[in-house]
């Protein structure tokens, strides 16, 4: 009785295959994030994805989201940026960097100097929204809009 044997040169194609599946569905999501509101067209919008494992980081510890983003105006009221995340819950933060210090400034009782906005729209009361009412689920979704806000 003869075995059966794989050429290597199958093998090989067969694993390419395999990885190429895998890299597919580690970042399986598309969306294209629209920021518009902005009073003034200097500045920078800087923005962070946050995922559900790192809920309590949301919307502020900008070295625990997933992806972020520090992108130049350039003389635009709106942008639009496309990302790629892996499928599941996530939230998101903006900020209108009109100074480009790269810090979001606050005035009396930390009340907002420069834009923000947060992704469903999440509304601020006193204080920034939970993850939870900014939390949306990548299924199903190509777009999202966020408002930028002002006091």
């Amino acid at each position: 009785m003869t075995a059966f044997t794989i050429p290597k040169g199958w093998f090989l194609v067969a694993t390419g295959f395999v990885l190429l599946l895998a890299s597919q569905t580690a970042f399986s999501d598309t969306i294209e994030v629209r920021f518009y509101g902005f009073r003034s067209s200097e500045g920078f919008i800087a923005f962070n994805v946050f995922e559900a494992e790192k809920s309590d980081s949301f919307p502020d510890k900008s070295t625990e989201a997933v992806k972020s983003y520090y992108l130049p105006l350039d003389g635009k009221t709106e942008i639009v940026q496309t990302i790629e995340i892996a499928s599941g819950d996530y939230a998101i933060s903006a900020m209108h960097d009109e100074d480009g210090d790269r810090k979001f400034r606050t005035g009396l009782f930390g009340i907002p100097r420069e834009g923000y906005g947060f992704s469903k729209d999440a509304k601020v009361y006193f204080g920034p929204p939970s993850f939870d009412r900014a939390k949306f689920n990548t299924q199903g979704i190509s777009k999202i809009d966020i408002k930028i806000r002002y006091f």
